[in-house]
């Protein structure tokens, strides 16, 4: 699934028009990002948690030159955590 196959599903489960729907979902997303890049955790209840992590600095080699060793920045990652209801949705216990 895609961003515009889920705009499609709010779109007629909620009988709103596509732009409408477009916003909400958009919405949905610019606000998690917000939040991740503060920092937060953002935790969907039976779906699952996004948090953001450091990843540290650390040695890498380079693809191009695989006999020289090049520093690799600290940056942050998103990660998830997949919640019980989708891990057993998934594994066909629901």
């Amino acid at each position: 699934m895609n961003k515009a196959r889920l705009v499609e599903i709010v779109s007629d489960k909620f009988k709103l028009s596509k732009r409408v729907s477009e916003d909400i979902v958009e919405t949905i997303f610019d606000e998690s990002i917000k939040a991740l890049s503060k920092g937060e955790k953002v935790n969907i209840v039976g779906f699952g948690s996004f948090m953001s992590k450091v990843r540290h600095a650390r040695k890498g080699v380079d693809p191009r030159n695989p006999s020289s060793i090049i520093d690799v920045p600290e940056t942050k990652v998103a990660k998830f955590k997949a919640g019980k209801k989708l891990k057993d949705s998934i594994n066909n216990r629901i």
